[in-house]
């Protein structure tokens, strides 16, 4: 072989093991990296609910590399049946005459179902729970209403029921969501719903205790002090109070890092921490000045990412 051939046949060999190269390597981002909505599934994926309730439905994703997620806000809602019901963007669904309809929530090209079952059974009864709690004053208490119907079926009315404290210094939202000032022993806390035709429904009196109590520390625990950066970690606020009773305090304090670099805080679910680059971050729980202000934090080490080849 002389030496152009030579050269020809060098040329050939290596623009196919570049093109084979470039080839696998597409692939592998093809594979690794193209991640597509696969399927969505709609809960409850069927329900019976009264005239006059409404009903709160999700849409959650499930993806090419089998990850999920909660795709509620983002989804375009429909009814089948307006008449029997409508849907709005957020998945909440209003009944308004006995009948069926099928939920749809659709993104992407990809949809999930359910199906809705209107009846026309009158509300009986509402019970509040907890019914007797007892709470650190300053502290919040969410407290929850459930309907009986003439069918025997229940739901949750917690959001639609008008709520009511017996003592101004505890306010209750819209939510069910009761926030104390001072110490004080039974308060009454009711709801009551108006149906679209008839009386009103008044539940069950729960009465709260708000004890005169001030919170000493706050303990701040992990799932894991050290993670690889592009995962998360839960992280929980234990509060130790002056009668010596300890609460879970997660969802009540205020969770920062003092190094975003490294780790940041959910701006949706109290306590998940995202690591996000190697290094170190002190992860903060702060309690509010109802509480007096008390913080602790805990040191997260992040290193490197964990990857995977493909």
């Amino acid at each position: 072989m002389n030496k152009l051939n030579k050269n020809i046949w060098f040329l050939f060999l290596t623009t196919i093991i570049a093109l084979t190269t470039l080839g696998m390597f597409q692939a592998c981002s093809v594979n690794s990296f193209t991640i597509k909505l696969k399927s969505i599934a709609v809960t409850p994926d069927s329900t019976s609910v009264p005239v006059g309730a409404t009903k709160q439905f999700t849409a959650t994703g499930t993806y090419s590399d089998d990850t999920t997620k909660d795709l509620t806000a983002s989804v375009s809602w429909s009814s089948s049946n307006i008449a029997t019901a409508t849907i709005d963007s957020a998945g909440n669904a209003t009944p308004l005459a006995a009948g069926t309809a099928t939920i749809t929530a659709e993104s992407d090209g990809v949809s999930g179902t359910s199906t809705l079952t209107v009846t026309n059974s009158a509300l009986l009864s509402i019970a509040v729970t907890p019914a007797s709690p007892s709470t650190p004053k300053g502290m919040t208490v969410q407290f929850t209403a459930v309907g009986t119907y003439a069918d025997n079926s229940t739901q949750d009315l917690t959001t639609q029921v008008a709520w009511n404290s017996s003592d101004s210094s505890v306010t209750i939202d819209a939510a069910g969501l009761a926030t104390t000032t001072t110490a004080g022993t039974g308060i009454s806390i009711t709801a009551t719903k108006t149906p679209l035709s008839g009386t009103p429904v008044v539940s069950n009196a729960a009465t709260l205790t708000v004890r005169d109590v001030t919170l000493v520390s706050i303990a701040v625990t992990s799932t894991a002090s050290s993670t690889p950066a592009g995962t998360n970690v839960q992280f929980t606020a234990t509060g130790t109070f002056s009668d010596s009773t300890t609460l879970d305090l997660t969802a009540q304090v205020t969770w920062s890092s003092d190094n975003t670099a490294a780790a940041t805080v959910s701006s949706t679910k109290p306590g998940l921490i995202r690591a996000v680059a190697a290094g170190a971050a002190n992860i903060s729980a702060t309690a509010g000045a109802s509480l007096g202000s008390v913080t602790n934090s805990t040191l997260l080490t992040v290193t490197a990412p964990v990857f995977h080849g493909c």
